[in-house]
């Protein structure tokens, strides 16, 4: 699967695991590795070595204030030109995806 917000995510899984792709979603993001910035280090440092404790760290990318700076960065007047219900839906989405991920 791949998502743009900000680009590449799961490109490693396809070459890990032999479970079949239904689609790949993209939109003007980068399939490559070199595309990414070193904001991605503690993704890439999760891709490579798949542990707990990395992916501990990768949850800060789902609170409520990283969603709403996804939305509200780089965004003149965001306060005025950003619907709040978008940046609820994407959080409750996130919040449902991580409990059925930790449930398993």
């Amino acid at each position: 699967m791949v998502f743009d917000y900000g680009a590449p995510n799961r490109l490693p899984a396809r070459a890990t695991f032999s479970r079949p792709y239904f689609a790949i979603i993209s939109q003007n993001g980068n399939a490559y590795v070199e595309g990414l910035s070193d904001d991605w280090a503690p993704v890439r440092a999760y891709w490579e070595n798949p542990t707990r404790q990395n992916r501990d760290v990768l949850r800060s990318l789902s609170t409520f204030e990283t969603t709403r700076w996804q939305y509200h960065h780089g965004v003149t007047k965001a306060e005025e030109r950003v619907a709040p219900e978008a940046i609820l839906l994407d959080q409750a989405l996130f919040g449902s995806s991580a409990e059925r991920r930790d449930s398993t």
